[in-house]
């Protein structure tokens, strides 16, 4: 199964020049916001430009050229889960799994919860040999309630149980009625429960990672190329990005938290996420 695709001269009186001097401190700070205001507008127009030709590259089968297109206009500032999704298609069309998982992956943090985003880049990644999903039928239910809601909803989630908290608090301080101990218990209760879900999945979401790219990684156990490869690493593989020692230009200091190892790789080796 393939993944799914889917900017008047002469001599001025006193008054009339401390007018005009007033005049242009009051504008032109105003002028000024403006234009960067259009400015920033004419840059939107332009990343949004680049996406739709990006997809209609796509569409018609060019995926080197869509994927530049895409890199364009995420490097332009458009940053939505639907451009990383898009890219992670033609990257893979275009043989490159290893950016193609890395993209699915960008998708995936800031959409867990969209079940195309979940496909591709279990599929792609199970291909790799470095499965997304957990393979029990129980784990696998587990792993999906988990990541069903994205960061933002779960954030929206923790604000609104919050504010329902002060709010039945704060009417029996003010001398309402004083509110039942089960409700209290209740939202305290689901307060915690939504606030160490996000806080956990806050936790994952910002560990750096990175997927190797390119062929093989190899892991050696100083950042030089004459040191001897310790092990290697698979296209396509996520893995932690460390900086427990100071960082060297060209080298990239990885672990592989399931082997208990950990290393060196060239940076053309790496996409981090």
């Amino acid at each position: 199964m393939e993944p799914m695709n889917g900017q008047r001269t002469g001599r001025r009186s006193k008054v009339e020049t401390s007018g005009g001097f007033k005049f242009a401190k009051t504008v032109l700070p105003f002028c000024l916001l403006i234009w960067s205001f259009c400015l920033a507008a004419s840059h939107a127009e332009t990343a949004e430009e680049t996406f739709r030709k990006a997809n209609s590259a796509y569409a018609a089968g060019q995926f080197a050229q869509a994927a530049d297109l895409y890199r364009t206009a995420r490097q332009a500032g458009l940053n939505h889960w639907i451009l990383d999704y898009n890219l992670g298609n033609a990257e893979y069309k275009n043989n490159q799994p290893g950016k193609a998982i890395a993209d699915y992956s960008r998708a995936f943090r800031l959409n867990s919860g969209n079940a195309d985003v979940v496909y591709n880049l279990h599929l792609v990644s199970t291909r790799a040999g470095d499965p997304l999903v957990p393979a029990g039928a129980l784990a696998a239910v587990f792993w999906r309630m988990y990541y069903l809601f994205s960061l933002n909803t779960l954030s929206v989630i923790v604000s609104i149980l919050f504010l329902a908290l002060v709010a039945r608090l704060g009417g029996w301080l003010l001398g309402g009625a004083r509110p039942a101990s089960e409700a209290l218990a209740g939202l305290l209760g689901a307060l915690v429960i939504a606030g160490a879900w996000l806080g956990s999945r806050a936790y994952f979401a910002e560990r750096p990672e990175g997927v190797i790219i390119g062929g093989v990684g190899e892991v050696r156990s100083a950042p030089n190329t004459s040191s001897p490869a310790n092990f290697t690493v698979p296209e396509g593989h996520r893995v932690l990005i460390l900086d427990e020692q100071e960082p060297v230009t060209g080298w990239v200091e990885i672990g592989v938290p399931e082997q208990g190892l950990k290393g060196w790789v060239a940076d053309g080796s790496i996409e981090k996420i």
